[in-house]
């Protein structure tokens, strides 16, 4: 199992700071699917939580969430959707530089400037209609820039993969003996894959490192 190292602080004031600007509801879930919690962060909207005290409507929020955050982390892609209760969601996920999943940053809770809601009555029409109210077009502008973010956020490794120490050195070595065909000959040998037992995680860091030097030696 990989373990990731995360600056909570970094990242808290990071997401708050982009939340407050906004003015929408930002958060943080990490690579197995669990929302982050921060005192800093804004709490779900008062229609969202109005909505969700029913055990029902509060699972088909669950799965759209799950659904949507394995969409996004299996497309790569941002993803900007309506959800089952046709708010404006969107998911960007986030990948360090040595492919490896580290987690999304999720806004959303927003109301769709150009959906009518006749189906809401009373307390709850109220709640809704003080909900903030984007177009799906500036949705996807918000995502494009949260992506950004997302880039700052890997660049400063604000979020990242803890190494193991072999790892570690294999890079160093790597990095500064790169061209090198005796270097290159000397770590293809200890690299060779094909007869250790490593876990599928050592065994992906390990092909990684062995190709690198495989190019070297080109």
């Amino acid at each position: 199992m990989i373990q990731f190292g995360i600056n909570t602080r970094e990242l808290e004031s990071t997401i708050s700071l982009i939340s407050r600007v906004l003015g929408i509801r930002v958060t943080f879930f990490d690579s197995e699917g669990d929302e982050l919690k921060f005192r800093s962060l804004s709490e779900m909207t008062r229609y969202c939580t109005a909505r969700r005290q029913d055990s029902g409507f509060n699972g088909r929020c669950i799965e759209c969430d799950r659904r949507h955050l394995k969409l996004a982390k299996a497309s790569r892609k941002t993803q900007i959707y309506h959800c089952h209760d046709k708010l404006i969601e969107g998911i960007i996920p986030l990948y360090d530089y040595g492919d490896i999943y580290l987690g999304a940053i999720v806004f959303g809770q927003i109301r769709d400037s150009s959906v009518g809601r006749k189906d809401l009555r009373g307390k709850l029409k109220a709640l809704h209609l003080s909900l903030p109210s984007y177009s799906m077009v500036k949705a996807e502008e918000i995502g494009t820039l949260l992506k950004y973010v997302s880039e700052y956020i890997i660049h400063c490794e604000i979020i990242k993969r803890k190494n193991l120490p072999w790892a570690d050195k294999a890079e160093s070595y790597i990095g500064a003996n790169i061209g090198k065909k005796s270097a290159s000959r000397h770590w293809r040998g200890i690299l060779d894959i094909r007869h250790l037992s490593y876990s599928t995680d050592s065994r992906r860091t390990l092909e990684c490192l062995r190709q690198n030097t495989c190019y070297a030696k080109r």
